[in-house]
C-alpha cells in the first residue's frame, strides 16, 4: 500500500532518530501501529516486540523533541524528494534484496529508479585506459536505454556518469553521504548536473557527512539497483570489489573488463574472471548478458544489430589518411606530437582526420591531446 504523503514527515523523523537501523525497525512499528503517524502520536512506551531496547529508548526520547513537520518542510524547501519502500515508485529491484533501505532521498528523475540498470564500478585512482572504457561503456549502455548506476566517486564512477550523461542521462548516482552533501567536493559540477539531468539517491539522512562505514553500505544499494555489475579497474583490495561481493550475494550477474597485466588496477578484474566472473570486451557483451537476464531477445537483438552495423560502416569507409592514423594508434594513449611524427602528416590534415574518426566513435581523445582506439 502506498505511503500517504501525510505519513512521510514521520518516516523522516524516525529515520532521523534511528538512521539506517530503521531498516530493521520500521516493519515492527508498522505492524503494531498501522502507520508511523499513529506511532508518533501515540506518546506511549513503544510496546513493540522485535525492537532493540536501544532503538526503543531513542524513539521514546526522539518523539519528545523532534519536529517531524519541520523536517518535512525543510526537505520541501531544499527540493529533496523522499520515496519509501511502501511507495509504488520505489525500486522493484531493491525490494528483492535482503537488506533494502526503507527510505531513499533523491534529486532528479525518479522514473530511472525502475529502469533496467547495470552498475559500472572501479578504482578512484585509475588509468587513461580505465577512464576511457568506463565512459565508453556507459555512453553506449545509456544510449540504448540501460540505466548506468555508480557511486559518484572519482575515477571510474565519475567517468561512467559523464559517459551516460553524454548519451542522454540514463544514470543513477548512489551517494555514501546525505543527499545534500557532495563528496568528493571536486565533483560539485558533476553532482549538480546529475541532479538536473539524471537521478541522485541516498539512504542516509540529509546532512550526513562522508563517514567511512557508509560507503560499503552504499555499495549494496548500487548492486541492488542493478541486474548486472561491471568492474573496470580495481586493485586487489579495492572497495569496488565490495560491490561485486554484494552483487553475488544478491544474485546479480558480475562482469569484468580485463586490462594489461602490468597495471595493478587490472588485478581486481582479472582475479574476478579467474573466479568465474563474465569476461567482457565490448558494451555489446554487456548487452548480451542483460539479454539473457531480461529474456527479451527481440529488443536486444535489434540493438546489437545496430551496434554491429555502426561498427562495420565506420570501419569500412575510412579514407587513406584516416587508415594511416589508425595504423599508428593502439588502445594505449598516443600524443598528437607523436602521431605527427609517425604519420608524417601536416598538422591541419591530422587534426581534421582525428576529428572525423572521433565523430564516428572509432577513437577517443583524452585530456592533453592524447588519442587512442575505442
Amino acid at each position: 500500500m502506498p505511503t500517504l504523503t501525510s505519513d512521510k514527515p514521520y518516516w523522516l523523523a524516525v529515520h532521523k532518530i534511528l538512521g539506517t537501523s530503521m531498516n530493521s525497525s520500521f516493519g515492527p512499528l508498522l505492524h503494531y501501529y498501522g502507520s508511523l503517524s499513529e506511532f508518533w502520536l501515540a506518546r506511549d512506551t513503544v510496546p513493540v516486540s522485535g525492537l532493540k531496547n536501544e532503538a526503543r529508548q531513542r524513539l521514546i526520547e526522539g518523539r519528545k523533541s523532534m519536529d517531524a513537520e519541520g523536517l518535512w518542510q525543510s526537505c520541501q524547501q531544499l527540493g529533496i524528494g523522499i520515496v519509501t519502500c511502501k511507495d509504488e515508485e520505489f525500486s522493484k529491484e531493491l525490494l528483492q534484496i535482503a537488506a533494502y533501505p526503507c527510505i531513499l532521498y533523491y534529486h532528479g528523475n525518479l522514473n530511472l529508479l525502475n529502469h533496467l540498470s547495470a552498475a559500472i564500478v572501479g578504482s578512484r585512482m585509475t588509468s587513461a585506459y580505465g577512464l576511457m572504457h568506463s565512459s565508453f561503456f556507459a555512453e553506449y549502455l545509456s544510449a540504448h536505454g540501460i540505466c548506468v548506476v555508480s557511486g559518484m566517486a572519482e575515477g571510474i564512477d565519475s567517468a561512467a556518469h559523464r559517459g551516460a550523461l553524454k548519451a542522454g542521462g540514463n544514470t543513477i548516482a548512489v551517494l555514501g553521504t546525505g543527499i545534500d552533501v557532495c563528496y568528493p567536493r571536486s565533483n560539485q559540477s558533476l553532482y549538480e548536473r546529475l541532479c538536473r539531468e539524471a537521478l541522485v539517491v541516498s539512504e542516509f539522512p540529509p546532512g550526513s557527512p562522508p563517514n567511512k562505514w557508509q560507503f560499503p553500505q552504499r555499495n549494496q544499494v548500487i548492486s541492488g539497483l542493478s541486474r548486472l555489475v561491471l568492474l573496470i579497474e580495481a586493485k586487489a583490495r579495492s572497495g569496488a570489489l565490495i560491490t561485486c561481493d554484494h552483487a553475488l550475494e544478491q544474485g546479480r550477474e558480475v562482469c569484468a573488463l580485463p586490462g594489461p597485466v602490468t597495471n595493478p588496477g587490472s588485478i581486481g578484474p582479472l582475479r574476478l574472471i579467474q573466479q568465474g566472473a563474465k569476461l567482457v570486451i565490448t558494451p555489446q557483451d554487456v548487452m548480451l548478458e542483460l539479454q539473457e537476464i531480461k529474456d527479451d531477445s527481440a529488443v536486444f537483438h535489434r540493438q546489437n544489430s545496430l551496434f554491429d552495423a555502426s561498427q562495420d560502416t565506420a570501419a569500412g569507409t575510412l579514407e587513406q589518411e584516416e587508415k594511416k592514423i589508425m595504423s599508428r594508434l593502439s588502445y594505449e594513449p598516443v600524443h598528437i606530437d607523436q602521431l605527427l611524427e609517425l604519420t608524417g602528416m601536416a598538422f591541419g590534415s591530422l587534426f581534421i582526420s582525428l576529428a572525423k574518426l572521433k565523430k564516428r566513435q572509432i577513437i577517443d581523445e583524452l585530456p592533453g591531446s592524447y588519442y587512442l582506439r575505442i
